[in-house]
Parts: structure tokens; C-alpha cells; sequence
């Protein structure tokens, strides 16, 4: 990279993709952690985030299971900049807001990515790419439908 105002051209390296794989239920599934966009959450997220994405992306699965459905086994979450809500799941990735969780670290963080991981165990996508009569649920029952907040449940566990 140039910086075009300095006196002095000077070429900056490119900063290195920051990206940890970790696994659950002895390699069944695989996570990925990116935190290329927020090298500085790359602690937390090994350190906090991950214990809990391993613990409890399998326990969502066996409490959500559909019939003639399997739950994506890879998994990937990436940490973004410029993202309007705190996190987002579209098919099997999970996009999450690096602003928000630097400001929520010690909140809601690791909550909202169990959230986010339950869209994704329960994929109401497919259905629409299965069947092309299908309507798009609204978002509020989308929503709504979760069986619990990803919050409640880290709470539970600490009692």
C-alpha cells in the first residue's frame, strides 16, 4: 500500500489474513474464525468465542433437527467492517460486526453469534431453493421462532 501524503513514498506490507480453524465433536464439524478485518479481536474470538461455538453448535443441531435435513457440518465466521446490525447468517456463514463487538465483548457478543448459529442449523433458505411455491417467512417469525436468546443460554450455563 502507498501513502499518497507522505513526504516519502513508503511501501507498507499488506496486512496478513487472520483466520483460525477449530473443530467439534472430534472433527465432525469445522469452524472457521476470521478476523483478518479485526486482527485485534483475534485473542477473544480463540479465547471466548470459539469455547463456545464448539459447545454449542452441536447441542443446536441435536435440539433442531429436521427430517431428510442435515445441518451444515463447516461453518465459517468472519468479522466485518461497515456491517449495519451486530451479525448476519446466510447459508453456512456467519458475518459479524467488528464495531459492535469490540463495544460488546463483555454483553452480548458470544450470544449473538449462538443466535446466528441457530439461522443456520435451521436454514429457511433451503426450503425456497426446494421448493420454488414456498413463501419467505416474515422476519419478525424468523426471529421470533428462535427457541431462546444466545445470551439466555450462556446465562443458564453460568448458574
Amino acid at each position: 500500500m502507498i501513502d499518497a501524503h507522505a513526504s516519502v513514498i513508503v511501501e507498507t506490507p499488506a496486512a496478513q489474513p487472520v483466520a483460525k480453524t477449530f473443530e467439534a465433536e472430534g472433527g465432525k464439524y469445522q469452524f472457521t474464525i476470521d478476523t483478518s478485518a479485526a486482527p485485534d479481536l483475534t485473542k477473544w474470538a480463540a479465547e471466548q468465542l470459539a469455547p463456545v461455538v464448539q459447545e454449542w453448535y452441536p447441542k443446536l443441531v441435536k435440539m433442531l433437527p429436521s427430517e431428510g435435513y442435515e445441518a451444515p457440518t463447516r461453518v465459517s465466521i468472519t468479522f466485518r467492517d461497515g456491517m449495519r446490525v451486530p451479525a448476519a447468517a446466510g447459508g453456512s456463514r456467519i458475518s459479524c460486526n467488528s464495531d459492535w463487538f469490540r463495544r460488546n465483548l463483555n454483553g452480548e457478543a458470544r450470544g449473538s453469534v449462538v443466535h446466528e448459529m441457530v439461522h443456520v442449523v435451521q436454514q429457511y433458505g433451503r426450503v425456497r431453493r426446494d421448493n420454488p411455491n414456498a413463501t419467505r417467512p416474515p422476519g419478525w417469525l424468523v426471529e421470533a421462532s428462535l427457541p431462546f436468546d444466545g445470551d439466555a443460554v450462556l446465562q443458564l450455563k453460568a448458574q
